[in-house]
């Protein structure tokens, strides 16, 4: 690699599958988001905190909640996701797509039990021994 040459991180982009999970959330909800990609290569927008709880208010009456929540799921632990939400300047977006605040570098806890517990993001450039 030359030495004067910068490495510019593209935000990820849908693909088919991404596709697929996001109209399975759609088709659960009386009204479409602006958030969600619908075409293939439209980019991966992280959402919002508290996105089940504002899109559970829009469920079709004959939906299950636990249908709705599992397709969110899917959506939102996919790597396309992930990469989207570790970008720089990576901005959180509402149910119309518009961006409301950045994604903090300091995220909850993955792992179940440990709520209120934050962490650093992940880095892939710094080793183990610099962050201790």
């Amino acid at each position: 690699m030359n030495i004067n040459s910068t490495i510019v991180s593209k935000p990820p982009v849908a693909t088919e599958k991404d596709l697929r999970r996001c109209k399975v959330i759609e088709g659960l909800l009386v009204q479409l988001l602006g958030v969600l990609p619908t075409e293939i290569g439209d980019s991966i927008r992280p959402i919002t905190i508290g996105f089940f709880q504002r899109v559970s208010t829009l469920l079709k009456p004959d939906a299950s909640v636990t249908t709705l929540r599992r397709a969110i799921g899917a959506y939102v632990h996919s790597k396309r996701y992930y990469l989207g939400c570790s970008q720089a300047d990576a901005m959180r977006h509402g149910l119309d797509g518009n961006p409301v605040e950045p994604v903090s570098d300091l995220i909850d806890s993955p792992l179940p039990g440990i709520g209120g517990i934050k962490q650093k993001r992940f880095d892939p450039c710094v080793s183990p021994r610099e962050i201790s």
